[in-house]
């Protein structure tokens, strides 16, 4: 399988501008080219409900609780920190459930 799935990432045609689009290759995080890390399969089915949930629940984690606990400096930096930890929560549950 995971000559298949190299196979799938490097074939040019799931490229294009910099996003990865391969409805055949099961995974929702790819490794990225160039300077990217990682990137979103956006061809996945999952692939838009992690980026919507994730995005909306960090957003709000962090938009929320600062206005909610008086916005000192050190509440601030815990809610991004927060809310990061959220939008990477979100998507090892949603691989996480992918894979079982």
């Amino acid at each position: 399988m995971s000559d298949r799935l190299d196979q799938l990432w490097r074939d040019e045609s799931n490229w294009a501008r910099g996003t990865y689009r391969c409805a055949e290759d099961p995974r929702i995080v790819v490794p990225g080219r160039g300077t990217t890390i990682y990137t979103v399969n956006f061809a996945h089915r999952r692939a838009a409900w992690t980026l919507i949930l994730g995005t909306f629940i960090g957003f709000s984690v962090v938009t929320v609780l600062p206005i909610v606990l008086d916005a000192r400096p050190l509440v601030l930096f815990l809610c991004i920190g927060a809310g990061l930890l959220a939008v990477i929560g979100i998507h090892a549950w949603l691989l996480r459930a992918y894979d079982e």
